[in-house]
């Protein structure tokens, strides 16, 4: 994917070098606007696999329940 040049012309459009690079400039501002969204979303991946693994844990296997089944009778 390529990023539309008119675009970027109109976000520079204006700006000093300061204002385009430094520390509070729109660079700063589109690098934090672009990763907040993608580790929101690697987060939320982690916490979803992470209760999936809970849950498979929680739940007794087949032969732990066959087992006990086997010492009711």
């Amino acid at each position: 994917m390529s990023i539309d040049k008119d675009l970027l012309d109109l976000l520079m459009e204006g700006r000093s070098p300061g204002a385009l690079f430094g520390k509070a400039g729109i660079l700063a501002e589109l690098t934090k606007a672009l990763a907040e969204p993608a580790l929101n979303t690697e987060m939320a991946s982690i916490s979803m696999k992470s209760r999936q693994k809970k849950r498979l844990r929680a739940r007794p296997s087949l032969s732990t329940a066959a087992m006990g089944a086997a010492g009711r009778r």
